[in-house]
Parts: C-alpha cells; structure tokens; sequence
C-alpha cells in the first residue's frame, strides 16, 4: 500500500484526470489524497465548458497539510493550471521540492496537448513553466506531442527520431520516461517508447483502436504504474496496461459514448495475485 497524492483537475461530467486515478489507485489497495488544481464542467472535447481554478484554495490546503505534517510516498501532477494565471506552477515547484527532500517518489504527467499542438485555450507559456517540473520529476510520462514540446522538437517527428527522445529527456533529470502514443507513418499500429537509467530504451507495440477516448492517457498510467509500484519490469507494465485497453476497446458496445471513457470492473492483476 502506498500513501499517493495526485495533482491534477476533476471533471464533473466525463472520464478523465483525478475521477479516473483515485479510484483506479484505490481498487488497487493505495491510499489517494488528491490536490485539486481546477474543477472542468466537463472535457475540452465537448466544446464551450466551464472552469474553475483552485489555485487559492491549493495555497490553503498546502498550509493545513504542511501543518498536520502529511506524508506521501508517491506524488503525481497532471493538469497545472495556466489559463488565468502560472501561479500555480510556483505553488507546486516549491512542494515537489519539498516532498522530494523528504523521499517521496516524483511523477511528472506533463499535461499540455496532443495531436501535435497545445489543448484548446492554454498559453504558449505552459510550455516553459512544464520543462521547469522535469528536473524534479523521477518519471516522467509524456505523450508524443508533450514529449516535442518539452523538447522543442517538430511534431509528428519520425519514429526512429522519437525513440531518442526518450533517453534525451531522461538526461534532463528523470531516471525513467516512457512517451506513449508514437505512431508509424499510415498504420494503426504505434508503439509506446520507454527509457529506463541503466537498462537502456525498450519499446512496447499498440494497436490504435480508436481515434480517441475519454481519459485515455489516464487509464493507461494508472495501470501502469500500478504495476510498476508493485515490482513489475517498466517494459512489462506498459504492456499489461497496452493490453488491458486494448481488449476493453474490441468489447465495447456499439452505441458506447467515448467521451465517457471505458467500463472497467476488472483491472489486470498484479504480481502475486491469484
């Protein structure tokens, strides 16, 4: 059981971000506590939305937590807020410094965009204020676009040239990167690019289903990482939760709304498990 607190939005109508981790973590035997950074009416894919930052009320949680004394094994971040303002970056750079002193595992979701551009509405500035939190990461999950961004690379680039990235970022600071979502040119097929710190890069091969779905970068890393925590190999983590997503997208009904993620009441076991 691990003491995991994650840094991210809530949707209140859709898949996606805290509304799929914390329970996901939970069925798995963690403890979450979450840090809101924004509360979504509902996913950017549905249009016009309502959004409310929470960075004030971060700065007095922060406080009552710093208090109480809180302690985490794992801490993850996925959406900062940038739209009204980059405060919230300074709020979380100084407390993954803090917690990172303390020995608490760092996981750095650098939620910025996908498709090859920035999400709807966030500033160009998101990108700068994202590379600062890599350093203190100890892994870090981007997608392909994220992974061009953070470093300043075209996008969609050649595949061969996309696994390096992988290696390059982990040289920023994180002893672990996988870039999930890295296509070959006119195929379904992708593959996920992994580097770990002294076992060198591997790469894990996806079938691309479907276009998208909601929560689709949250599935897969709760997953995997879930099996990751446990003592699975990175290589074999990413697979199992390739799989698993793989198989709920074969079996969907035909009249499944994907903006509401996938129905999971079975996730993959973990080791040791019967």
């Amino acid at each position: 059981m691990k003491r995991i607190v994650l840094i991210n939005d809530f949707i209140e109508h859709g898949a996606g971000t805290t509304n799929i981790l914390q329970p996901l973590f939970t069925a798995y035997g963690h403890r979450v506590s979450a840090l809101l950074t924004a509360v979504m009416s509902h996913s950017f894919s549905y249009g016009e939305y309502a959004y409310r930052p929470q960075t004030e009320e971060m700065e007095r949680v922060l406080d009552l937590w710093r208090r109480h004394g809180f302690a985490f094994d794992i801490a993850m971040t996925g959406f900062i807020d940038s739209i009204g303002d980059l405060r919230q970056f300074d709020l979380v750079r100084a407390w993954l410094t803090e917690l990172r002193a303390s020995g608490t595992l760092i996981v750095a979701d650098p939620v910025m965009g996908d498709g090859g551009a920035l999400y709807p509405t966030l500033p160009p500035e998101l990108v700068r204020e994202m590379r600062s939190l890599v350093p203190l990461a100890d892994i870090l999950t981007p997608n392909v676009t994220e992974a061009a961004l953070l470093l300043g690379r075209k996008w969609p680039g050649d595949p061969a040239e996309t696994i390096g990235w992988a290696e390059e970022l982990s040289a920023l600071g994180p002893r672990l990167v996988y870039i999930t979502d890295v296509r070959l040119p006119q195929s379904r097929e992708g593959m996920i690019v992994c580097h770990e710190r002294g076992q060198g890069t591997t790469t894990v091969p996806f079938r691309q289903e479907v276009a998208d779905f909601g929560g689709s970068g949250d599935y897969f890393n709760g997953i995997a990482l879930a099996q990751y925590f446990a003592g699975t190999p990175i290589p074999t983590a990413l697979r199992v939760a390739a799989e698993w997503i793989e198989t709920r997208l074969r079996n969907l009904p035909a009249d499944w709304d994907m903006q509401q993620g996938l129905p999971w009441r079975v996730l993959p076991a973990l080791p040791g498990e019967v």
